[in-house]
């Protein structure tokens, strides 16, 4: 319906995709920091 004019299933998978590889960022950021390499964390952080 309106959503589904509004947000194609491409672009909310597409979406979904995006925010799943961010979410695994975050979490390898994360353990990296954790294991003491705070630069490398921060180095695969960026986009």
């Amino acid at each position: 319906t309106t959503l589904n004019a509004a947000f194609p299933y491409h672009n909310l998978r597409n979406l979904s995709r995006s925010f799943k590889d961010n979410l695994a960022n975050r979490l390898l950021c994360k353990l990296l920091e954790e294991s003491g390499q705070r630069s490398s964390a921060t180095l695969i952080g960026l986009p």
